[in-house]
This record gives structure tokens, sequence and C-alpha cells, in this order.
């Protein structure tokens, strides 16, 4: 948006990284739809959303893949946070899956803490949103985020370790557009 004013992607290339996750993961389809990777997995996914629930009051949460911090979802309310939280576990459980980690770590509350801190040192940028508020963008010492405010509220900021710093040893190197596209883009049946 600050080059170009205008909300564009590489959809081609958005499309070549689920076809290669597909690939790492057993899950190619005459589509290469990320719905095919989700379904092979649908299992393993389901366990791992059971055993993740909203405490009370809470809008939000922190994740990490072994112990690695990924990334960050806020809501402006609890309800909504508890409503998108298996979505959200399922998108991240994907990745720990292809990923192949089972490892029992978890990140600190001082690194918690330091990636909060990053964030919130961030430079933060405004747009109009392509419907109601303002879409915010903030990058920081190895967070990007993007953010919906509208009135004065924040609805819902997605914050994410830059995917190369997140986990070197995986070889990601995926910009945070198309891992934002993907997973949003993943719409399960109910």
């Amino acid at each position: 948006m600050r080059r170009t004013g205008g909300r564009r992607s590489d959809q081609g290339r958005v499309w070549r990284n689920i076809a290669e996750k597909a690939a790492n993961m057993g899950a190619e389809s005459a589509t290469s739809a990320m719905s095919a990777i989700y379904e092979k997995h649908a299992r393993g996914l389901d366990e791992l959303v059971r055993q993740f629930q909203a405490l009370e009051g809470q809008s939000g949460a922190v994740f990490a893949i072994g112990n690695s911090i990924c990334g960050l979802d806020a809501f402006d309310k609890p309800a909504t946070f508890a409503t998108l939280l298996p979505k959200l576990v399922r998108s991240y459980g994907i990745d720990a899956m292809e990923l192949g980690l089972n490892h029992e770590t978890a990140p600190g509350i001082g690194e918690v803490g330091d990636f909060l801190k990053n964030l919130a040192a961030g430079k933060i940028e405004e747009h109009p949103a392509a419907g109601l508020g303002d879409d915010i963008r903030i990058e920081a010492r190895d967070v990007i985020a993007g953010g919906l405010v509208t009135e004065s509220s924040l609805l819902h900021l997605a914050a994410f370790n830059e995917p190369r710093r997140r986990n070197e040893n995986a070889g990601d190197r995926s910009s945070f557009a198309d891992y934002r596209q993907r997973r949003s883009g993943y719409r399960r049946r109910q």
C-alpha cells in the first residue's frame, strides 16, 4: 500500500506456496486448494483444537510452534476471539505439522514480552480500509502486523514474526502477505 496506494498481491506466488505446502504434506489435489491440506490432516487438527479453549475474558493470544513465537491475533471482543480460536489453532497447527515439530518446550514469558515490546515499538501506517475504518500496518524489528481500526477501536490485529526469523531451520521464506492470505483463505466446512 505504501508503494502503490492499493492492495495488491502476487496470487501466482500464493498458489505456488500452497502447492509446495500440499506436496510437503502429502495432500496434493487437482485444484491445489488449501482445503485439501486441512481435510487430509483433519483428525490431527481436530485433536489439537480440542486442547485449546479461550479463557473467560480472553480476546487474543500469542502463538508459538515449538520454541519459536510465530504471531499474535487480538480482537476487540472476547466472543470474537472464542469464535475464531479453532480456525487460528488449525492454521498454526498445519504449520507445526508441516515442520514436524513435536517439542514440548514453549517460549518463556520474557520472549513473549520481547515480541510484544517489538510490536509496540513499531512504525504504524494508516490507510483507508476497503470498507469501513482504517487499515493499519506495523513494521518493527522482526515483527510485521496489520489490523483494522474503526471509530477509534482496534477490531483485529494480526502480528507475525517475520517468517525467515520464525524458523530459519524450516527454510520458510514466504512473505507476510503470502502467509496472511493462506491463513485467511481457509474456509472450513462446519
